[in-house]
């Protein structure tokens, strides 16, 4: 498209109106309205290029022809106001508004791009000559630090840098191999530089480090050796200048490397040290000895002091230096005159001494006074400086009153006045030092419960003199560090958090699949924002997450441009996916808009999903039963079992496996079920009978009576001369009989119904709601009466009896007891065969020659104790009631790719896991319940479709899967 023909065809209109048609108006607005149009979308691609980082590509398609800036200069009419006018006035269509603001964005880009020119097609001859790889990360560094805010570089640089590293344990082979000491220098200095995005492994570093070492050890010792080999040839022709100065050299390189430096190469220049040291010693005596004799020379022509001179003529001995004979008649004619000199100096000596002894008495008592004076003025200013430099100002106006009274004259001296004078400014400021401190202590006090006051704390500090200020002003600084530490550390957490929340945001809305484009484009629009408020508050409040902040604005950024690419095929589908989200409501409406115009985005079967939706008002149900059985706190009334079962049994999965529970666990939960079913009428039919059973006046309200012989006699009277004893059980009559003390060795309540007051209420309050723990409670006393000794243990026989019973309708309603039963059974049938109901106990009682029952007492001691059977019983009503019922939840559509290959995008992917079966709803069997075909799994972020058979599937058909439950 022509866009500057398209301008000037427009002012050639404005200029000549008339002559222009209706039609050829409307074909002109409409070009002009859709260049402006195509040229905004290139600039908002090219503004979303730059933000992203890639800028090098937004430089590029703004070159492709029509170059973007020419176009914008174009369509940037100079009377646009009067083509709008026009076309608003002719109802023409109205040109959008050009994206001008982007334009300087653009050029900044083509800025920088051109800075960067040099440094780029460097980078790229490099590339095409294969240069060694240090040359092209150097480049690369360059273009990394020119331009941060592109992320290719750092990338291309991390990538080149990883590469280099797998290579250089080679390349610092080849170099150890080929002795290339230079080239293994240069690898050290790269490995060492620090300027590295991926940090070499120290391992490399050492490898590296110690082929140099070793590299460098070879080459020095090589040179020392052919040193050596000098050092010994010269020598051998006696050439000592030669063996001197490669001796020199030889030294100079030992110091630079001493480690290396080792007893062998010192022996084979030890020679040669050792006549170096010989001739420099033979050289420094000489030296010596003409020294000496030049200095005295000298002394001789410019004569110092006779005891120099004498000293410098005995070194001269001491070194063996003759003198000639001129030289000492020269010395022996200088210290004559020395002597001389001394003769005359002494005679005038003792002439000044006397005349000076004279003077120094009659000066002597005209200036002491004075000097005094003087002493005792400086004592006095001194004693008043140190103490007010020690800040004892009430002991200096003591001391100076005191010194008025005894020395009045003085206070008149200018150093006591000028000193009085200053004692007086130093109190003052003292005063006034501690009263502003006292102040900026009370003022950093009260501010540690908030932010502490630190401009005061610091002024504090400086104006603290004694110790016992310091000591202060430390403290409260020590409290003041750590409440800024703490505040440091608590702004630092709830940014951390602020951060942390805005990645889950993130998160939640990348891997969203119920999102619509532009709900997504809104939502990540706002996260941007967010971004750019906490990056400008981590700047005013000094933290340090730029980082963080930088990566998670360019995550957010670089999705916002993916976004907003979307086809707009992909557009339609995110729509049903944000629709289906929302219900059945929602996406049925979805379906019907997106279905108007199927034939442009390729969905044209998408009506057939309107006959499914009624299957997923099923789900509903299914989920409540699930969330009634997963809640252990709910109490099963006998609507909540109808309901469970009827759930649990209208579901039908297809293939069985695909179910979530394993056969078993349904076949445990259904059996559960069942069984607590039956309570209801359990407890009024079973349960009543056990009652009647327990409230027998034999057993409910009974006494006895055991004699010392063993015997035992049971009646339903309390027994007082006479007892009515009940001999036997087939007998309605008692038989009274006479009570002799004497053979009584106990009477009392009856041990059976002991036990009966202790379950009384719990046999009296078994009801379908109460039914697990009266069960419990009244089993677990039997087995713990059981463990009694007698009198207090009941008849065995009666006990066992009343165990049976009660066990027997304890099972029939909970699962607990049922498996209890079940792994007693074969003891306890045999029991029960040889015991029956019927058993005749009072009289078995009576007979002292009656068995012992050690197949019962064996049975009852086998039992594990009370607590530890509830424990059990408890336990295995935990492992059928702990079965979990999963909840069923709509989590995507069957969707068609380009490829044609069926899958299924996410509705709900976030509460999928990996691997879950996905199924979709077919119509089910007599139109009830729930049937499920599974189609296939979920993966990642959608499900992959395994179709087999004859499944029909089609865009936009809901999909469901098996969650696990939530947990209360």
């Amino acid at each position: 498209m022509d866009y500057q023909a398209i301008a000037d065809k427009i002012e050639l209109v404005l200029a000549s109106l008339s002559n222009v048609s209706d039609e050829e108006l409307r074909d002109l607005a409409e070009t002009y309205a859709r260049a402006c149009q195509e040229v905004n979308q290139r600039l908002q691609d090219i503004h979303h290029l730059i933000k992203a980082g890639e800028r090098s590509e937004a430089i590029r398609r703004a070159d492709i022809a029509p170059r973007l800036l020419d176009a914008v200069d174009a369509l940037d009419l100079p009377d646009r106001d009067a083509w709008v006018d026009i076309c608003t006035l002719k109802r023409l269509p109205q040109p959008p508004e050009l994206l001008t603001q982007y334009v300087a964005e653009l050029n900044e880009a083509y800025e920088s791009e051109q800075g960067l020119a040099g440094l780029l097609r460097q980078h790229r001859l490099l590339a095409l000559a294969r240069a060694p790889l240090a040359k092209r990360a150097a480049v690369l560094r360059q273009l990394a630090e020119a331009e941060p805010e592109n992320p290719i570089w750092v990338e291309d640089l991390q990538t080149l840098e990883k590469f280099w590293l797998d290579q250089i344990s080679q390349e610092i082979q080849e170099c150890v191999k080929a002795e290339d000491l230079s080239a293994l220098e240069d690898i050290h200095k790269e490995l060492e530089s620090g300027q590295w995005r991926c940090a070499p492994p120290a391992s490399v570093i050492s490898q590296c480090r110690s082929a140099v070492e070793m590299l460098r050890n070879k080459a020095f010792r090589r040179e020392m050796e052919h040193l050596a080999t000098l050092i010994r040839e010269a020598m051998e022709r006696r050439d000592v200048s030669r063996v001197e100065e490669l001796l020199r050299v030889w030294q100079e390189r030992a110091a630079t490397a001493p480690q290396w430096v080792d007893w062998d190469l010192q022996n084979k220049v030890q020679p040669a040290m050792l006549l170096a040291k010989q001739l420099e010693a033979e050289r420094q005596a000489e030296r010596r000895r003409r020294q000496l004799f030049n200095q005295f020379q000298q002394m001789l022509v410019n004569p110092p002091s006779r005891t120099e001179l004498e000293k410098q003529y005995l070194a001269l001995q001491e070194a063996g230096v003759t003198l000639p004979p001129d030289v000492e008649e020269r010395y022996a004619a200088v210290i004559d005159m020395y002597r001389r000199r001394a003769a005359l100096r002494r005679n005038i000596l003792l002439v000044v001494m006397t005349v000076v002894f004279i003077a120094a008495g009659v000066i002597v008592w005209k200036v002491q006074a004075q000097i005094q004076t003087n002493q005792i003025a400086a004592n006095a200013v001194a004693v008043v400086e140190a103490y007010i430099e020690s800040k004892q100002f009430e002991e200096a106006e003591n001391y100076l009153a005191d010194l008025e009274e005894k020395h009045p004259q003085l206070l008149e001296r200018p150093e006591l006045i000028a000193i009085k004078t200053r004692l007086q400014e130093a109190h003052q400021e003292e005063n006034s030092r501690q009263k502003k401190l006292a102040d900026l202590l009370s003022m950093v006090e009260r501010s540690l419960e908030s932010v502490p006051n630190a401009p005061a704390l610091d002024q504090a500090t400086s104006l603290a003199r004694t110790p016992e200020e310091k000591e202060r002003v430390a403290a409260l600084r020590t409290q003041a560090e750590k409440r800024w530490a703490a505040l440091r550390a608590e702004a630092e957490e709830e940014f951390r958090k602020r951060i942390n929340q805005l990645e889950e945001d993130l998160n939640q809305i990348v891997h969203s699949n119920n999102l619509s484009v532009e709900e997504e484009l809104h939502q990540l629009s706002q996260l941007v924002e967010r971004v750019n408020r906490l990056e400008s508050e981590n700047r005013d409040k000094g933290l340090s997450f730029d980082r963080e902040l930088n990566q998670l604005r360019d995550r957010a950024s670089a999705r916002l441009m993916e976004v907003a690419k979307t086809s707009k095929r992909e557009r339609s589908v995110r729509e049903l996916c944000s629709a289906a989200a929302q219900g059945t409501q929602a996406y049925l409406a979805a379906v019907r808009k997106i279905a108007a115009g199927a034939d442009s985005v390729g969905l044209t079967d998408l009506t057939m999903v309107e006959a499914e939706l009624p299957r997923l008002d099923a789900l509903p149900a299914w989920n409540n039963a699930a969330a009634l059985w997963n809640d252990s706190r709910t109490v099963l009334s006998a609507q909540a079992r109808t309901t469970l079962l009827e759930q649990i049994n209208s579901l039908q999965v297809e293939p069985v496996d695909a179910f979530p529970l394993k056969m078993e666990e349904r076949q445990r939960l259904e059996a559960y079920l069942t069984i607590i079913s039956q309570r209801d009428q359990l407890a009024l039919t079973i349960v009543p009978a056990l009652n009647e059973e327990w409230k027998q006046p034999l057993i409910s309200d009974a006494w006895f009576v055991q004699l010392k012989n063993g015997r035992r006699y049971y009646s339903r009277e309390q027994p007082g001369r006479l007892i009515k004893v009940v001999r036997s059980l087939k007998s309605d009559k008692d038989e009274e009989l006479p009570i002799v003390q004497s053979m009584v060795e106990y009477q009392g309540r009856a041990p059976h119904t002991v036990l009966y007051n202790r379950v009384e209420k719990a046999l009296a309050d078994w009801s379908a709601k109460s039914w697990e723990a009266s069960a419990d409670t009244v089993l677990s006393e039997i087995i713990r009466f059981s463990r009694k000794e007698p009198p207090e243990l009941p008849e065995l026989p009666l006990l066992f009896h009343l165990f049976w019973e009660t066990l027997t309708v304890a099972k029939s309603g909970d699962v607990g007891w049922q498996v209890f039963w079940n792994a007693w059974q074969d003891t306890l049938q045999k029991l029960r065969d040889q015991y029956p109901a019927n058993y005749d106990w009072p009289r078995v009682a009576q007979d002292n020659s009656s068995r012992n029952f050690d197949d019962l007492r064996a049975f009852f001691n086998k039992l594990p104790p009370p607590e530890e059977v509830l424990k059990q019983v408890a336990s295995t009503r935990q492992e059928y009631r702990g079965i979990p019922w999963p909840r069923l939840e709509w989590v995507g559509i069957v969707i068609e790719d380009d490829q044609r290959v069926w899958y299924v995008r996410g509705v709900r992917g976030e509460i999928v896991q990996d691997g879950a079966p996905l199924f979709i709803l077919e119509a089910p069997p007599g139109g009830k319940g729930l049937f499920l075909q599974r189609i296939g799994m979920w993966q990642g972020q959608r499900g992959v479709v395994q179709k087999a058979g004859s499944l029909r599937l089609y865009n936009g058909r809901p999909v469901v899967a098996f969650v696990p439950p939530a947990h209360n």
